[in-house]
């Protein structure tokens, strides 16, 4: 059974700041950046819900700041 976290730190805290930051392609400061930002860029999406995956957790949609078409985020999407 899946487990799910609800924060971008909790998510970086147990996959691993690293992990995350060589699946992304990014220094780990990006990674601390997107745990202050409470957010993690929408780009990181596949990447970071697979490797959460391979550790049994959900990562959640809603984690990640969305674009709707004029480039704005999404209401309710991210922070």
């Amino acid at each position: 059974m899946e487990k799910q976290l609800n924060d971008v730190r909790a998510i970086a805290d147990t996959l691993g700041r690293r992990a995350i930051a060589e699946r992304v392609g990014v220094k780990p400061g990006s990674v601390t950046e997107a745990i202050r930002a409470e957010v993690f860029p929408a780009s990181w999406f596949m990447a970071v819900t697979d490797l959460g995956a391979e550790h049994d957790l959900d990562v959640p949609a809603a984690l990640f700041r969305w674009a709707g078409p004029s480039g704005a985020p999404v209401a309710g999407a991210g922070k």
